[in-house]
């Protein structure tokens, strides 16, 4: 049974005004540890990646805030990592206290272009 829907659409350029005016406090506040290397890693390959790999992972976490939502639930950006599966797939990885997401599921898609990140989560209840 689907518990909860989330849907965020993120501008680049924003995004980007954020990370420049603090670029440390932006990405510490947003990102996870593992998150942080993994841009750190994309930002000596490329700024333009990093930025789409910061907007993406912005976008998941406001969706998954806004989808569980119906859940009545207090979280930090820092309960929850997005990580990509070994067939490259994104998902969330619940960092936080495992009493919330008891019984959930997470799905989520991503998708980015030149100017804007989007992330779409949808959350379901297991049924037992």
């Amino acid at each position: 049974m689907i518990v909860g829907i989330g849907t965020d659409l993120t501008g680049m350029r924003r995004i980007e005004k954020a990370f420049l005016k603090c670029p440390a406090a932006f990405t510490h506040r947003i990102l996870t540890r593992n998150e942080c290397r993994v841009f750190h890693q994309r930002w000596g390959q490329s700024h333009g990646k990093a930025m789409r790999y910061l907007a993406t992972r912005f976008a998941a976490k406001e969706a998954f805030f806004k989808a569980m939502t119906r859940i009545h639930f207090v979280s930090s950006w820092q309960d929850m990592e997005v990580i990509n599966l070994d067939n490259g797939a994104p998902t969330i990885q619940w960092r936080g206290d495992s009493a919330v997401i008891t019984g959930l599921s997470f799905h989520l898609s991503l998708t980015d272009e030149i100017q804007y990140a989007q992330a779409m989560v949808v959350i379901e209840r297991t049924l037992e």
